[in-house]
């Protein structure tokens, strides 16, 4: 054979074989792009779903904290009315106690009034009677 013809054949061999290396990197280059591609995508959408359940998270704990503001808010008025109420049934019991005292003074001054009445008539039968 002629050096010229084993140096073709020698050098088809080679290239062939180098093609084929270079074929399969890409090939294997190709798949390590698509996993990582898929991988990105998979983080993509898995930091989607985190970025909903944080703002679901969020709008419950938002509510919450409306509800909760709702609740005391509606306590303070309720225990600003019950205050009042306090307040006037202790007005209420003040004027009561006021009013049974003047009673109380009534009586006594009727009582007094009564006593003199009679204390009068006596010294005015006393006095008839000694006319």
């Amino acid at each position: 054979m002629k050096p010229q013809t084993i140096l073709s054949v020698l050098i088809g061999t080679l290239l062939f074989i180098a093609q084929t290396t270079l074929a399969q990197t890409a090939t294997d280059s190709a798949r390590i792009n698509e996993d990582r591609l898929r991988q990105t995508q998979d983080l993509r959408n898995d930091t989607k779903s985190r970025a909903k359940d944080a703002d679901r998270i969020h709008d419950d704990a938002s509510k919450s904290a409306k509800q909760a503001k709702k609740e005391a808010r509606a306590a303070r008025k309720q225990e600003k009315a019950l205050n009042q109420q306090e307040k006037a049934a202790k007005k209420q019991e003040r004027l009561a106690k006021r009013e049974a005292k003047q009673a109380r003074k009534a009586e006594k001054a009727e009582r007094k009034a009564q006593k003199a009445r009679k204390k009068a008539d006596r010294q005015a039968r006393k006095a008839g009677i000694s006319n």
